[in-house]
């Protein structure tokens, strides 16, 4: 009797797992378990979102920026692409973040902080439209990059989108991948003309394709 034995080859993000940490969520506020959580200190609970917001903190694309501008080139990686951009041009887009991060703060901490998605979302049109016009291509690759960039996240989502700075490139790799295939079809074609020519020469002229 054969089993038909399955192997799991990579899980894929979906809407399941969203909607049961939701409810657990949930479960958090009510009031069995909030009894027992003001029985831990605060200070374990300051603790952990210290840890938690410092290691956000030194890997966030804003600090990287600030460090590196504030560091001398010898202590700098060589490697570094930063070190192909002026550093009054990554001062300038630093600035802009620090715009962005600072509207966002204040409209928190004020009644208005119920349309902070709303803020969030115009942010994206913003990167879209406008910080394009302000930088060239080659520095947006340098200085920007995908703030979800987990291949299962990005699979989700059907891909990694095309950035406005990578739209020409990606039209050029499209067009050279479609070039060589017209290019492969252009060898069979002589190389089948070429089979046919020497079949002639000995009589072959009915030679199917």
């Amino acid at each position: 009797m054969h089993r038909k034995i399955t192997t799991p080859v990579r899980v894929m993000e979906q809407r399941l797992s969203h909607f049961l940490m939701a409810l657990l969520l949930i479960g958090t506020m009510t009031r069995p378990l909030l009894v027992v959580l003001a029985t831990t200190p605060r200070a374990l609970y300051a603790g952990v979102f210290f840890v938690v917001g410092m290691g956000s903190v030194l890997g966030n694309n804003l600090t990287s920026k600030a460090v590196f501008l504030l560091s001398e080139t010898r202590f700098l990686d060589p490697s570094d692409p930063l070190l192909t951009i002026p550093k009054k041009r990554i001062a300038y887009y630093l600035f802009w973040q620090a715009i962005v991060v600072a509207i966002t703060v204040a409209m928190s901490q004020t009644i208005g902080a119920l349309g902070f998605p709303v803020v969030i979302t115009a942010m994206i049109p913003f990167r879209w439209v406008v910080i394009p016009k302000m930088f060239t291509d080659r520095e947006l690759q340098v200085l920007d990059s995908l703030t979800a960039d987990n291949p299962v996240v990005l699979a989700s989502l059907g891909g990694k989108p095309v950035l406005p700075e990578e739209k020409d490139e990606h039209a050029h790799e499209k067009d050279g991948s479609m070039g060589s295939s017209t290019d492969t079809r252009a060898d069979e074609d002589q190389n089948y003309g070429d089979a046919l020519g020497v079949r002639q020469r000995k009589g072959e002229a009915n030679v199917p394709r």
